[in-house]
């Protein structure tokens, strides 16, 4: 799958009403309700949200877990939620920071814990909105959920 590092690729017309055009980054792997909460809270806080999704964080940073999930069906799970505009696909976050700079993007989704973290494209001049993670979801948690489930299954 070919990923996309210069200007917004989709197709479809921005009404002329101005919208407030929202960007989220991430692998979004197994997509589980802490998702959901940030895409509904991403999504009441824009007009139009596009989702950058990551191939493999693990590649650049030996700290991410590898996507369970492929890219083309992380694709099609978010393709297919209403919140979501339009779902871009990159490789490294040099292709991100890119994608950043070169469209105009009215705000950034991150979490809040990136409050006091180095990010991709921290320099640029996208407002930021951290979304809650009060939900106390991650991915992490709910593979070992999954983990610890089928562990005692068989064992």
């Amino acid at each position: 799958m070919e990923s996309s590092s210069v200007k917004l690729k989709w197709n479809g017309s921005l009404d002329q009403t101005s919208p407030i055009i929202g960007v989220l980054a991430g692998n979004f792997d197994v997509i589980h309700p802490g998702y959901i909460d940030m895409f509904n809270e991403a999504a009441d806080h824009c007009d139009k949200l596009f989702v950058c999704l990551h191939e493999d964080p693990s590649i650049e940073r030996s700290s991410k877990l590898k996507p369970i999930l492929s890219i083309e069906d992380r694709l099609k799970i978010l393709k297919s939620l209403k919140q979501i505009y339009y779902v871009v696909p990159y490789k490294t976050e040099k292709e991100l920071y890119t994608y950043l700079y070169e469209n105009e993007f009215d705000v950034r989704f991150l979490g809040e814990e990136y409050k006091e973290k180095e990010f991709t494209g921290r320099d640029l001049d996208i407002p930021i909105h951290y979304i809650n993670r009060g939900h106390g979801w991650s991915t992490t948690q709910f593979k070992r959920k999954i983990y610890d489930s089928i562990s005692k299954l068989i064992n």
